[in-house]
């Protein structure tokens, strides 16, 4: 079986940016992308508001990913108290594109996102890999007709916002490192993940 993936680093969105966010993600968390957003097709109006122009949230994961990577968050949040200080996985929407965020009022505008009833949560963080897997897999998909699901798992070194340092990369990637293996582990029984198969999963996380 075969997937596309990526493992690095991330902002995160906690509640004190947006406090309708889902993920109340701090430094050390973990990221794992059901669908990205390519911040490149956003448009922002003098009202507030904003307008995707182009095809908006991709989704990333066939169903049987989707419900690996669920039952690793299941096991690890089993094993370990959700408010400890513990670094916790996260699953949902990401914003993905090219762009370094370390201003704070376009991170408080970008973690305020959500696609109406769909993703009632918000954006719980934004990374620059994923947007570009999306356009690889489409390029695949031209070639070989073969729709191959992403995987993308980010450790959270900062929130996005002036204080923005290098510091915590080590720790976020290691972290990242961890859950991806763990995902990798869940996964590695053919006859409870086919994960290559379609269609591919777009529900709420």
């Amino acid at each position: 079986c075969r997937l596309l993936a990526t493992v690095g680093i991330a902002f995160g969105t906690p509640k004190s940016i947006n406090p309708k966010v889902k993920a109340n993600s701090k430094l050390g968390d973990v990221l794992i992308g059901q669908t990205i957003l390519p911040y490149a097709h956003l448009k922002f109006l003098e009202s507030g508001k904003y307008e995707i122009r182009g095809p908006g949230y991709q989704p990333l994961m066939a169903q049987k990913l989707l419900n690996g990577v669920k039952q690793v968050i299941r096991n690890y949040n089993h094993e370990y108290d959700a408010e400890s200080a513990m670094p916790a996985p996260h699953l949902g929407p990401l914003l993905s594109g090219p762009s370094l965020f370390s201003n704070d009022t376009a991170h408080a505008a970008f973690a305020k996102l959500s696609q109406g009833p769909g993703w009632p949560g918000g954006i719980i963080g934004g990374e620059m890999e994923g947007f570009g897997l999306v356009e690889a897999r489409k390029e695949i998909a031209n070639k070989s007709h073969d729709q191959l699901p992403i995987l993308i798992v980010k450790g959270v070194s900062d929130l996005g916002d002036s204080k923005k340092g290098d510091t915590e990369h080590e720790q976020a990637t290691a972290e990242a490192v961890k859950v991806f293996e763990l995902i990798m582990d869940e996964l590695a029984n053919p006859n409870l993940y086919g994960f290559y198969e379609l269609p591919m999963a777009t529900g709420d996380a």
